[in-house]
């Protein structure tokens, strides 16, 4: 025991970010196998071996939207996946979403099997405001109404809102790259093995294996597929 204890303050002297290494991985451990299937609900389904560094990473809108994810997932710091009202989100396997990741979905979200989100993407399935003013105005006015007492008494005594929320699937396919701070709009479809350069803006469909960058994300450079993705 005394070499034992020995050889273990030696490594801590000579290596100490091994221990502070170990120290992070057992509470992650405890985090992702203790305390966050408590924190999600029943619509939430997450695959083995999950590194989740944020436990309100999933959020899903009781009683008919999903979030389904697979096997060896990695979130970072302040990933955020929103699924609300009939909206399902499903991860396929080996995928990494970099920090301050946020999804909102309404309709469908669909992420394939080794995709690499850089930090700062956003995703969307749906229009949040109307495109008309004045529906805008209503839902403004809505909120001021229902949310908080409205002290100032410009909120206007209106017709009622109706929440709309048009939305179409997005799809991002096997091997995909989304670069950092990318925004990706309701309709579009990734294809497989493409790369989406940083700050681009998607709004349409991206053919497999090209580089897409700019807004509105046009194809700047063709991609060689490797001979196992063939």
């Amino acid at each position: 025991m005394t070499g034992l204890a020995s050889g273990l303050r030696r490594a801590v002297r000579s290596r100490p970010f091994m221990l502070l290494k170990y120290a992070r991985e057992s509470l992650l451990y405890i985090a992702n196998h203790l305390l966050l299937p408590r924190l999600t609900g029943r619509n939430v389904t997450i695959g083995r071996n999950l590194h989740c560094l944020s436990l309100l990473t999933f959020q899903a809108e009781r009683p008919h939207s999903s979030i389904v994810a697979g096997d060896d997932l990695v979130t970072w710091y302040r990933v955020r996946l929103h699924a609300w009202g009939n909206g399902t989100i499903t991860i396929g396997n080996c995928c990494s979403l970099g920090s301050d990741t946020v999804i909102h979905c309404r309709d469908r979200v669909a992420i394939g099997n080794y995709v690499l989100i850089a930090p700062g993407v956003r995703v969307w399935d749906f229009e949040p405001h109307s495109l008309a003013m004045e529906e805008r105005m209503v839902e403004i006015d809505h909120t001021r109404r229902t949310l908080w007492p409205d002290f100032s008494g410009r909120a206007r005594a209106g017709a009622p809102f109706v929440p709309h929320f048009p939305g179409k699937p997005v799809v991002i396919e096997d091997g995909v790259w989304v670069g950092a701070d990318a925004i990706i709009l309701k309709g579009s479809r990734i294809g497989r093995g493409a790369v989406i350069g940083a700050g681009a803006v998607v709004a349409g469909e991206i053919p497999p294996f090209c580089v897409a960058a700019g807004n509105p994300a046009r194809v700047v450079r063709e991609l060689q597929k490797d001979s196992q993705c063939a």
